[in-house]
């Protein structure tokens, strides 16, 4: 429990840091205060991410799948803007301050997954490659164009792409042994 709280603390840190880097970088969003302000202001744009994005992240999934995952940069910006709104130590000028701001905290701080370099060249990996194409990515797209041309090009793109998509996921699993 107490790893956990650091760890939690040590994130929060690093995301005001982060804030106000941002803040100093980008002239259309103003931080006003010291280093607790934007602590606090990291508890807060947390807390909105916890609560607000799954939500938004849901009603705008047909603009997700559409855009190709290009709308959730959309929702950060706004994410960023209901945190401006809720606080009245950040501000941002305009949409495209908010905009440049979530871009930059999300690079910096809310996507930091590490990358298994090692398992993208390894031939019996999960991203195995024969011939310069991944055998499971060409099922998985297979598979979803069958299902795509059997419902009907009126309703079958988000079928075809569940498929695709679990074909996928089920087939590299298994290919990789995990």
């Amino acid at each position: 429990m107490v790893a956990w709280l650091a760890r939690l603390a040590l994130r929060l840190v690093i995301l005001a840091v982060i804030i106000g880097i941002v803040a100093n970088i980008i002239s259309g969003i103003h931080v006003t205060g010291g280093f607790g302000t934007l602590l606090w202001i990291a508890v807060l744009f947390s807390l909105v991410n916890l609560i607000v994005g799954p939500i938004l992240t849901l009603l705008s999934l047909p603009l997700i799948v559409l855009t190709l995952g290009l709308f959730l940069i959309i929702i950060n910006a706004a994410l960023l803007a209901i945190t401006a709104g809720l606080s009245s130590d950040l501000s941002i000028d305009n949409f495209w301050s908010a905009l440049l701001g979530g871009i930059l905290i999300a690079r910096f701080f809310l996507d930091r997954r590490p990358v298994d370099v090692a398992a993208l060249y390894d031939a019996r990996g999960e991203h195995a490659r024969h011939l310069g194409f991944s055998p499971v990515g060409v099922l998985a797209w297979a598979l979803g164009a069958a299902v795509y041309y059997t419902v009907g090009a009126s309703g079958g793109t988000l079928p075809a792409l569940a498929v695709a998509l679990v074909v996928y996921a089920v087939a590299s699993r298994a290919l990789s042994g995990s």
